[in-house]
């Protein structure tokens, strides 16, 4: 993903995740990281346009569809490692988390025709959007 660092990803997903009511001591709990940490975190995501930093703290349109990105990431990436390359569920997910920041769209755009053409995977959502709109 273009300009986020792993603990950004974490942060957005984490946002995501918790829904409503999000505050700095909710994401430092559930992401067991420190309180000024978060609030470092949360000011770069709030520069870039990813989040309003307020009570709660929300996703905008933009940090919503990074969101999606970053679901859609991990899912075709999870279902390529688990269903192609046989590799252990909980394996699979930490090598995602590794390596998702690495993608380019391209790559997810040619795994996921590859999943679409070799697998049925009914949770899978495939990678339709035009690279230059998905901002990988």
């Amino acid at each position: 993903m273009k300009n986020l660092t792993k603990s950004q990803i974490n942060y957005l997903k984490a946002i995501a995740d918790l829904k409503h009511d999000v505050t700095v001591t909710k994401l430092a709990d559930y992401l067991n990281y420190s309180k000024p940490s978060v609030v470092r975190g949360l000011k770069k995501l709030t520069e870039k346009g990813l989040i309003t930093y307020a009570k709660p703290i929300v996703l905008t349109e933009k940090g919503k569809h990074y969101v999606h990105n970053i679901m859609q990431t991990d899912r075709i990436l999870y279902s390529f490692f688990v269903n192609i390359l046989a590799i252990e569920s909980q394996q699979a997910k930490r090598d995602v988390t590794n390596i998702r920041h690495s993608v380019s769209c391209q790559t997810l755009q040619s795994l996921s025709n590859f999943l679409q053409a070799n697998i049925s995977d009914e949770d899978l959502i495939y990678c339709q959007d035009d690279c230059q709109k998905c901002q990988f």
